[in-house]
């Protein structure tokens, strides 16, 4: 997978665990690091790791605050659609089915 789309994705996963809860960050960072580790190697992943602490920490520490729902929304089509444009029909759909199918971010089954 492309830098590009890489960064695009820890874009994604630090704006919307900055504006949940730290529990979120933490769980976020599960999922984020598990999909990575399959396309990256250990120093990679580190770095990619790393780059989502700082992104956090960036969107929490705003200037204006805490970032709104408002600005979730609009970085994420901004960013969804850049991701979008990078990558080809079959590379979306891997893309989506390996998000989808990470067994961190499951729904729970019903008991």
């Amino acid at each position: 997978m492309s830098e590009p789309v890489l960064v695009a994705l820890v874009q994604l996963f630090s704006i919307l665990a900055a504006a949940s809860q730290r529990v979120v960050s933490g769980e976020a960072k599960k999922v984020l690091g598990s999909y990575l580790r399959q396309h990256l190697n250990t120093h990679e992943l580190e770095e990619y790791l790393k780059l989502y602490d700082e992104l956090v920490g960036f969107h929490q520490s705003g200037e204006a605050g805490p970032i709104s729902s408002d600005e979730v929304a609009s970085n994420i089509t901004t960013i969804s659609k850049k991701i979008s444009r990078s990558l080809q029909q079959k590379e979306r759909l891997v893309v989506m089915f390996d998000a989808t199918s990470s067994e961190e971010i499951r729904p729970a089954s019903p008991d």
